[in-house]
């Protein structure tokens, strides 16, 4: 059972989907009444970008079981993104703070990460993206957060390990009820230079 979900409002799903509602509220009750009537026994939440941040804030809010995060932003309010010089997608992130405010408690996913109890949320990034990385690495205390450091793809990195034969291992992975636990508190680094893992 699969759904996929694509945002044309660039608003990184906080604005909602059209023909669901026009903000992050009516998507999460869309969302839980859907895994709800799925019948489904694990839900894994998955995306890259602004659809890892996704996967993250609504994976952590509805109790997934599994989250794969690849490249996400963590926050995209102003004062983040000026304190770590943070300029990327300017149009979008204007117009997101237009809706929301440039400080919405939504626009960073701390809060929401350090109150998903019991949900396993793991975080690729690349280590040539130094933004990206930033990104990742602040949520390295949060319990439930395993960071992945890999060496290669930089913002891209879900379609470099697509192309090296390596993403359809990590979600069949975590899609397996049996996938073992880790410790959440975990940085691992992975790629050429240092084997992986």
């Amino acid at each position: 059972k699969r759904l996929f979900l694509r945002d044309p409002r660039r608003a990184w799903y906080l604005r909602g989907l059209p023909g669901v509602g026009d903000d992050a509220a009516s998507l999460e009750a869309a969302l839980r009444e859907t895994i709800g009537q799925s019948g489904c026994r694990r839900v894994v939440m998955a995306g890259a970008s602004a659809g890892g941040f996704a996967a993250l804030r609504f994976g952590a809010r509805l109790g997934a079981d599994r989250v794969l995060a690849f490249s996400p932003q963590t926050f995209i309010d102003a004062r983040g993104r000026g304190r770590e010089g943070d300029g990327r997608w300017p149009d979008q992130i204007a117009a997101l703070h237009a809706a929301l405010g440039p400080d919405d408690p939504a626009l960073d996913l701390a809060n929401d990460l350090r109150a998903a109890a019991g949900v396993r949320l793991d975080v690729h990034v690349s280590t040539d993206d130094p933004l990206d990385l930033v990104h990742a690495r602040r949520l390295g205390g949060i319990p439930g957060v395993a960071v992945h450091e890999h060496v290669g793809g930089g913002h891209k990195l879900v379609k470099w390990l697509r192309d090296a034969g390596k993403l359809g291992s990590l979600l069949a992975e975590a899609l397996s009820e049996g996938a073992r636990a880790r410790d959440p508190a975990t940085v691992e680094r992975s790629g050429e230079a240092s084997g992986d893992r």
